[in-house]
């Protein structure tokens, strides 16, 4: 129909729906009636469901359990990262660079990934870490783990054709503690809804990441993922020991942001029970008391447990007693009868006890 609108046209229109986002506002929708204010709401509202299940979006969050805390390990990773950049720049076609290495001050290890694209879904997932405290502590038998980094491993391909290269774990004790404590964490981020069924499937396989492809800063004639040669990694640190280590806390990490410490930012985190070495690498004290469960423990990683010892103090008596007094049994005229008691003695008629002896012990 000439200078008019089809019918089809005009069911189009009134179907339609306008979305304005004024100034310092919330956003609103514009439509002809209701229902289709509604519609278009539920459209909106599905956008990010059906985003998240995409393997375009890239996960924001992810549980770690940090182990950038141990300064050993840190000086440890950063000398590996110098020692192979050194080789490399005598043979560049191995495809390594500092870019796919792993920020020492960074170093964790993985529990799970998590998708959470706006600030409701980080305060669910705070939460829900805060509540399975106790039952992940249940699954420590309140007892702190420890766990051994030791040689190099291939997560991809070949150490001829590298993508990632970690540092497998083993856990000290051997009872397996450590992994069920991670599942009750799974667990629990799987029956709130905050993990996709594809993921919660994945078998957990701890690991300490060194080196990643995916980093690779992307340059001219190369593709970011390019494999590395990791041949003469593999001869030099096959058998590397890199210490043992325990596990404070699961951490709620933020990824792309970095609090003050250089280690992922803090969402929330749990404590795991503590450490009952004396050691000035992991700075515990078995004496201190445990925090609170649920607690919003976390800290900064430079700030962990380094102090110091406090030095015993030497056995000592406190200040001697003033001399015991006498009374003469028929002598009114005696000096000791009419001098006046000390002071603790006239409140209470009884001579003050002697200072208690200082003890010699180490905090």
């Amino acid at each position: 129909m000439k200078g008019g609108q089809s019918s089809s046209d005009k069911h189009k229109k009134q179907q339609a729906a306008t979305v304005r986002r004024p100034i310092f506002r919330e956003p609103v929708i514009e439509a002809a009636s209701v229902k289709n204010v509604n519609r278009a709401s539920e459209k909106i509202t599905n956008v990010p469901e059906q985003a998240v299940k995409s393997p375009n979006l890239d996960f924001t969050h992810f549980v770690s359990l940090p182990l950038a805390i141990h300064r050993e390990l840190v000086e440890k990773l950063e000398g590996f990262q110098k020692s192979v950049l050194e080789e490399v720049n005598m043979i560049p076609a191995m495809g390594i660079e500092r870019s796919i290495f792993i920020n020492p001050q960074t170093f964790h290890l993985t529990v799970l990934m998590l998708k959470l694209w706006n600030k409701d879904r980080v305060a669910m997932a705070t939460k829900i870490l805060k509540e399975i405290s106790l039952k992940v502590m249940d699954a420590l038998e309140n007892r702190p783990v420890y766990i051994r980094l030791r040689g190099v491993a291939c997560m991809r391909g070949s150490p001829a054709n590298a993508h990632v290269v970690y540092a497998p774990i083993e856990e000290v004790s051997g009872d397996g503690r450590l992994l069920r404590a991670c599942q009750v964490i799974i667990d629990a981020y799987v029956d709130a809804g905050l993990v996709l069924q594809k993921d919660a499937r994945h078998s957990l396989k701890l690991h300490a990441t060194l080196m990643n492809s995916r980093h690779r800063k992307r340059k001219m004639h190369t593709i970011r993922n390019d494999s590395f040669d990791a041949r003469d990694i593999f001869k030099r640190y096959g058998l590397e020991d890199w210490g043992e280590y325990v596990i404070r806390e699961a951490h709620l990490s933020q990824r792309f942001v970095y609090d003050k410490s250089g280690y992922y930012h803090c969402c929330g985190s749990i404590p795991f029970p503590k450490s009952g070495r004396l050691s000035v690498d992991s700075g515990s004290n078995p004496q201190s008391k445990q925090p609170a469960a649920g607690r919003d423990h976390c800290h900064p990683p430079s700030a962990v447990g380094h102090h110091h010892l406090p030095q015993a103090t030497r056995h000592h008596r406190g200040p001697p007693l003033p001399p015991k007094t006498t009374v003469a049994p028929s002598s009114s005229t005696t000096t000791d009868r009419h001098r006046p008691p000390p002071p603790a003695a006239i409140a209470t008629g009884r001579r003050p006890p002697p200072p208690p002896r200082a003890c010699c012990h180490l905090l």
